[in-house]
């Protein structure tokens, strides 16, 4: 039953790709492979990145000397943190192109500030904590 309803669900996908770019002329196959292609690139993107595993053994044996050196301090929000509290940031994500495993590309920051941040860079987060500073938004 689902894979009929996935079908249909498919077919009226290609109406209204054909409805909406007649010059197009999409076939429930072309979008198929489209799809497909994605996925394996996907797939195969994935395989080039390194391991969930090889990120925590990696954070457990840089975690501590890292909180040191920032002398306990969160990155953005200058707060001091406890080693329990403290989490390792990506200055630039990683999911958007930032190396994993570099520590030049990593700060330690609070669980709060790294939440907040989520995918910005630590250039674009300095401005959000302005407007957050603006708007009397800061760390629990």
């Amino acid at each position: 039953m689902l894979e009929k309803e996935l079908i249909a669900k498919l077919e009226q996908r290609v109406e209204e790709i054909n409805r909406l770019f007649p010059n197009e002329k999409v076939t429930l196959e072309t979008l198929l492979n489209k799809i497909l292609t994605k996925y394996l690139e996907r797939k195969e993107e994935s395989n080039k990145t390194t391991s969930g595993t090889e990120w925590v053994n990696f954070r457990r044996k840089i975690a501590k000397k890292m909180w040191q050196e920032a002398k306990h301090q969160c990155f953005y929000c200058k707060r001091q943190i406890s080693f329990r509290l403290s989490t390792i940031d990506h200055k630039f994500p990683v999911g958007r192109g930032g190396e994993l495993l570099n520590t030049e590309n990593m700060v330690v920051c609070c669980k709060w500030c790294n939440k907040d941040k989520d995918i910005l860079t630590d250039k674009e987060y300095f401005y959000k904590q302005l407007h957050n500073t603006a708007n009397g938004i800061r760390p629990e």
